[in-house]
């Protein structure tokens, strides 16, 4: 397993720790965490989660913990997937 991967496996465990998320937050986060311990692909993990978290952003309806790991997820993975940001 990288860095990266390891990282992130390290991040999703302390979150679904964390007796603060909401039962719809963790039943996104626990199978992709399952899914990058067994294919190590954070990438494609990082990419689902980003979508699947996404509405929960947009209805600004998403707990403290989760708000700041999927800001911590666009920080770090935001533009390695070919977006590009434009002015």
């Amino acid at each position: 397993m990288n860095k990266k991967s390891e990282a992130l496996l390290k991040q999703m465990n302390e979150l679904l720790e964390n007796k603060n998320i909401n039962a719809n937050e963790r039943a996104i986060v626990e199978p992709a965490r399952d899914e990058l311990a067994k294919h190590n692909n954070d990438l494609r993990v990082e990419a689902q989660l980003m979508r699947d978290l996404r509405p929960f952003a947009l209805k600004q309806t998403m707990s403290e913990p989760t708000a700041k790991f999927y800001n911590d997820l666009a920080t770090k993975y935001g533009n390695q997937r070919g977006t590009f940001i434009l002015p």
